[in-house]
C-alpha cells in the first residue's frame, strides 16, 4: 500500500578516524656450532599504536615480544632433524576497530509498524537524511521506537593483540640418488581471539528439559539457561556486544612427504597430512550462549582430518623432430576431507523467543560435529616452448582444472522441527525421539554444487 513496515534512522558522525600505527623490529642470529649442528635464534617486537578517540578504543599494545628458536642437526649426510618454535603476534581485526568506533560515534534506531507509518505520513517519501527527517529527540519521543542498537559492538578494555604459539619437529632422510622422505609434527595454538558477548541482559532463567516456559513453549532437550530478550539492563540500548579476548584454538598436524627431485626429465612430490583443529574461537559475531563460550568449543571451520596431494612434472622427449621436442606435461591431484558443520533443530519463535539458545541433537552436540562430503580434483597442464634464438622463448600452454568434473555438494544440516508448544489444555506434549530428524527435516540432503566445475584456459608467454 506504499507504506513502510520498518525504517532505520541513524545519527552521529559520518567521518570516523581509523588510524593504526604499526612498528616492528626483528633481531636474528645464526650460530653454526659445528658441521652437524646449526642454531637460529631471533626476537621480534611488534607495537600497535591506536589513535584513541573514543572511550572504548584499544590501548597501545607495548608488550608483544615474540622469541623464535630453530635447531637443525645432521646425523649423517643423508639424515637430518629439525625443530623450531616461537610466539607470533597478529593484529586486532580491522573491521572490529571500525565497528567499535562506529558504535561509539553513531546511533541507530529501528522503527517498526505504526511508528514507521506515522513518521512516513508526516515527512512524506522524500526523506533525504538531512533537513527533511525527524530529529533524534523527536524520534526518541515517538511511541514504538526501539532502543539504540549497538550490534556492531565495542571493544573490551583488556582487548589486545591476538597471538599464537607455533612449533614443529621433523626428520628428513635422503635415499637413492634423487629421493627423500620427510615426517613432521606441527602445532599452532591461537590465543586471545576476539569473541563477542551481549552484556545487556539481566540474570538468565533456567528451565529443565520438558518444563513449560512463560512463552507457552516447552524447554528443549537438555534444558539450560536462557535470556529474556525483553529484559535489558539498560533499556536505552538493544544489544551491547563487547568483544573480549576469550577465544582460543589448537591445531595438531602430522605431515608425511615423499619427493623425487627433478632429474632425467621427471620429478614429483607426494604429501599426506593428518590433522585436527579445535577451539572456541571463530565466534566473532558472538557465541550461542553469551556467558558460556565453551558451549561453542568444537571442530574449527577449517578442520581437515585428511589431505592428500600429489604433483609431478615431465619433460617429454617425444623425438628429435622440432615438432616433437620441448613438450612438458604437469599435473596435481588433491583429495581432502569435507569441512565441518554444526547441526541444529529448527526451533520455534526465533529459538523460543529467548537468547542464549542453540539446540543441537545429542549425537551432534559438539559444534562442528557433522562432516560434509570430501572433495577431490585433478588439474593438468600441457605446454610447448619454441626457441627463437639466444635466450628468447615462446611458450604456449593449455590448462584444465578439475578435468574429471568431480562434484562436491552442499549438505543440509537442519534437524527438523518438533512440537515444542504446550498443549491447549496446559499439558506437556510427549517427548519426541530426538535421535532421528524431526518433521520437515532436510538433514543429509545434497542440494547444490559448491566446488569449481571444470574450466580450461589457454596461455601464451614470451620470455627474453
Amino acid at each position: 500500500a506504499g507504506m513502510p513496515q520498518s525504517m532505520i534512522f541513524g545519527y552521529g558522525d559520518t567521518l570516523i578516524p581509523n588510524d593504526v600505527h604499526i612498528l616492528a623490529g626483528y633481531l636474528q642470529d645464526q650460530y653454526r656450532v659445528n658441521t652437524k649442528l646449526t642454531i637460529n635464534a631471533g626476537l621480534r617486537f611488534d607495537l600497535e599504536a591506536y589513535k584513541r578517540v573514543f572511550e572504548h578504543d584499544p590501548r597501545t599494545d607495548r608488550n608483544n615480544f615474540g622469541p623464535r628458536l630453530g635447531v637443525a642437526y645432521a646425523f649423517s649426510p643423508h639424515t637430518a632433524v629439525h625443530a623450531a618454535g616461537g610466539v607470533f603476534y597478529g593484529q586486532i581485526f580491522g573491521s572490529l576497530l571500525q565497528n567499535n568506533r562506529q558504535a561509539q560515534a553513531r546511533r541507530q534506531y529501528t522503527v517498526d509498524g505504526a511508528a514507521a507509518r506515522a513518521l512516513w505520513l508526516k515527512y512524506g517519501n522524500n526523506m533525504d537524511g538531512r533537513a527533511n527527517r525527524p530529529s533524534e529527540e523527536e524520534l526518541k519521543a515517538t511511541p514504538g521506537v526501539g532502543p539504540i542498537d549497538l550490534a556492531p559492538g565495542v571493544a573490551s578494555p583488556d582487548l589486545d593483540s591476538p597471538y599464537s604459539y607455533q612449533g614443529s619437529v621433523g626428520v628428513q632422510h635422503q635415499f637413492a640418488e634423487n629421493f627423500a622422505v620427510k615426517a613432521s609434527y606441527l602445532y599452532v595454538g591461537s590465543r586471545h581471539e576476539g569473541v563477542g558477548r551481549d552484556t545487556n541482559y539481566t540474570a538468565p532463567l533456567f528451565f529443565e528439559e520438558g518444563q513449560a516456559m512463560p512463552n507457552g513453549l516447552v524447554a528443549p532437550p537438555g534444558g539450560g539457561y536462557f535470556y529474556d530478550r525483553s529484559k535489558r539492563i539498560d533499556l536505552t540500548y538493544n544489544r551491547i556486544n563487547i568483544y573480549e579476548p576469550r577465544g582460543y584454538s589448537d591445531y595438531h598436524g602430522l605431515a608425511l612427504t615423499l619427493q623425487r627431485r627433478f632429474s632425467r626429465s621427471f620429478g614429483f612430490d607426494v604429501a599426506y597430512t593428518a590433522s585436527v583443529a579445535k577451539g572456541n574461537g571463530e565466534q566473532f559475531g558472538g557465541t550461542a550462549i553469551p556467558d558460556d563460550i565453551d558451549f561453542d568449543y568444537g571442530y574449527a571451520a577449517n578442520h581437515t582430518p585428511h589431505r592428500f596431494v600429489a604433483n609431478g612434472v615431465w619433460d617429454m622427449a617425444l623425438g628429435a623432430s622440432p615438432l616433437l621436442r620441448d613438450w612438458q606435461l604437469s599435473g596435481i591431484f588433491v583429495y581432502q576431507s569435507g569441512r565441518t558443520a554444526t547441526v541444529t533443530y529448527n526451533t520455534p519463535n526465533n529459538c523460543f523467543g529467548l537468547i542464549g539458545c542453540q539446540i543441537r541433537p545429542p549425537q551432534y552436540l559438539e559444534r562442528g560435529a557433522f562432516f560434509n562430503d570430501g572433495s577431490k580434483t585433478v588439474d593438468l597442464r600441457i605446454s610447448r616452448s619454441f626457441r627463437l634464438g639466444g635466450e628468447r622463448r615462446l611458450h604456449f600452454s593449455a590448462d584444465v582444472f578439475n578435468i574429471f568434473n568431480w562434484e562436491q555438494f552442499a549438505v543440509q544440516t537442519g534437524y527438523g522441527t518438533y512440537p515444542w508448544r504446550v498443549n491447549a489444555d496446559g499439558s506437556i506434549p510427549a517427548k519426541p525421539d530426538f535421535s532421528v530428524p524431526g518433521p520437515g527435516s532436510t538433514f543429509g540432503e545434497r542440494t547444490r554444487v559448491i566446488n569449481q566445475v571444470r574450466q580450461a584456459q589457454l596461455g601464451v608467454r614470451f620470455s627474453f
